[in-house]
């Protein structure tokens, strides 16, 4: 889950049982590389049904509260008015998770911000070229000093943590953990972590932090042992389970 798709589902007005649909259905079987649900992980009615249904203790006296296929239909339409959902055309129980993180809708996100750059830089290009027109190339020192300075205070404002930038899943590179270590994708992880029937996000960022600091802390004594980024991510995911169980007893 990211920080789009929270706000989205704490819109004003927006059911519970929307919210359950797209955090215990939609979400948790949405491919990762698409951002689809309903393809490679095939939902039904009767699952949405199941999802929302509330099952009470053997002797209460509180009726079984169940839904509707009308019902279900109704609390969808609502998360498509807010964007977190697209239906597929012509197949039916197929959405398309727009807010959610995948790797098409990075991919996307990366054409825009490239894009963006190229627009940038280009009138960038067209205000130095003004710049020295206006006689300023030729000025003294002093003045080519301070343009200079401007533009790489303006750079600074936009540099990106080095650190953050050099982790990617994708790099089959193996290497000993090692203190500032940190997750890529989280969402991949709570995905694994879903695997189990158990659920990231119910740690809190406290509990996230002391997971990952016991983890790399253990890992760190261990030199010997080297994986790549999703190598390692992978065993964290079990150090993720083990403390939601722990929790959880």
């Amino acid at each position: 889950m990211n920080q789009r798709e929270y706000e989205a589902l704490d819109a004003e007005f927006l059911s519970h049982e929307a919210k359950l649909i797209y955090l215990m259905v939609l979400r948790r079987y949405m491919d990762y590389v698409t951002g689809v649900v309903g393809v490679t992980a095939r939902i039904s009615y009767p699952k949405l049904m199941e999802a929302l249904e509330v099952q009470r203790p053997r002797r209460s006296r509180l009726p079984k509260q169940t839904y509707n296929v009308r019902k279900v239909r109704y609390e969808i339409e609502q998360l498509e008015k807010r964007g977190l959902v697209e239906p597929v055309p012509d197949l039916p129980l197929v959405f398309r998770l727009p807010l959610a993180t995948c790797d098409e809708n990075r991919a996307k996100e990366q054409r825009q911000y490239s894009g963006s750059n190229s627009a940038a830089q280009r009138q960038d290009d067209l205000g130095k070229k003004s710049f020295e027109n206006n006689g300023v190339a030729g000025g003294s020192d002093d003045v080519k000093r301070q343009h200079n300075g401007s533009l790489n205070d303006e750079q600074g404002q936009t540099s990106v943590n080095p650190l953050k930038n050099s982790l990617s899943l994708e790099q089959p590179e193996k290497f000993s953990m090692h203190a500032g270590w940190q997750l890529v994708d989280e969402d991949r992880v709570s995905y694994s972590v879903a695997g189990h029937g158990l659920y990231f996000w119910d740690l809190d960022e406290f509990e996230k932090e002391g997971v990952l600091t016991e983890f790399v802390d253990y890992w760190s004594g261990r030199p010997d042992r080297q994986y790549s980024q999703a190598g390692w991510e992978l065993r964290f995911v079990e150090s993720a389970v083990r403390a939601l169980r722990k929790k959880r007893a």
